[in-house]
């Protein structure tokens, strides 16, 4: 027999063996008594408190009953949330410092103007002797290109569609000019090369279109040949850009059509 057995000696029932005794086994049962262990450190918990509403488990049932299993010493409680630490927070931050350049991004972008162009300073004056005029209604005005320059002076590398390559410009944006003649934007204007060729549109479209009235071209004058002294370009970001009829070259004329230009 096995070592968790005891052999004892009786006699069996008289009914069943009348005339002999026999020996029978009686078996020890540890896990009848961790049962009974169990059972009589449950009835020591303390009931429940009204105001916390966990049980608790008195410190003599811990102490008399060592053998009570871990779900007797610590009854199950409502599941706690866990807190991340570490990398996910750093991860929050990170996320959090992104959105953050993204907005910034977003409303620099969504700025109008020269805010875009590269602002210049501290040039030499114009060396060609050319005039542009401005004409609204009965009255109109001449500017020469250092006249335009003093205006305000901007700077952008663009693809010029006409010789298929990356040029700089410099020149004053359309929107300054218009705001230091003191022009409205409703109004419609044509411009006029010294070819007589021209090209209408609303001055809101330039505007919008980042349009600028090129003076220089990679750092120097721009010859006649290649649209000078001044024309019309847009910087590559321009809805107008794709236009290539409204990169008017060598400008002698921007004339009012009609609305109200002033």
């Amino acid at each position: 027999m096995v070592s968790c057995c005891r052999s004892v000696e009786g006699t069996p029932n008289p009914g069943d063996y009348p005339t002999r005794s026999i020996t029978f086994f009686a078996c020890h049962r540890p896990k009848r008594k961790l049962q009974l262990a169990r059972r009589s450190a449950k009835k020591e918990l303390v009931p429940a408190s009204p105001t916390s509403g966990v049980p608790k488990t008195s410190q003599a049932a811990l102490t008399s009953n060592p053998v009570m299993s871990p779900e007797d010493r610590f009854p199950s409680y409502p599941m706690i949330p866990t807190v991340h630490k570490g990398v996910p927070g750093a991860m929050r931050i990170r996320a959090l410092v992104i959105m953050i350049l993204l907005v910034s991004l977003a409303a620099g972008c969504s700025n109008s103007g020269d805010s875009k162009f590269e602002r210049v300073e501290g040039l030499q004056p114009h060396s060609v002797d050319a005039d542009l005029v401005f004409t609204n209604g009965g009255g109109s005005s001449t500017h020469s290109l250092g006249e335009l320059e003093e205006i305000e002076m901007v700077r952008t590398e663009v693809y010029e569609p006409f010789v298929e390559a990356r040029t700089t410009f410099e020149g004053p944006t359309v929107e300054a000019v218009v705001d230091h003649l003191g022009w409205g934007t409703d109004a419609e204007v044509q411009i006029v090369a010294l070819n007589e060729y021209s090209y209408d549109i609303p001055i809101s479209d330039l505007i919008e279109g980042d349009a600028v009235i090129a003076t220089r071209e990679n750092g120097g004058s721009i010859p006649l040949e290649e649209g000078g002294p001044a024309r019309i370009i847009f910087p590559d970001w321009s809805s107008q850009g794709a236009i290539e009829d409204a990169w008017v070259w060598s400008v002698e004329t921007i004339e009012v059509l009609n609305g109200p230009g002033d």
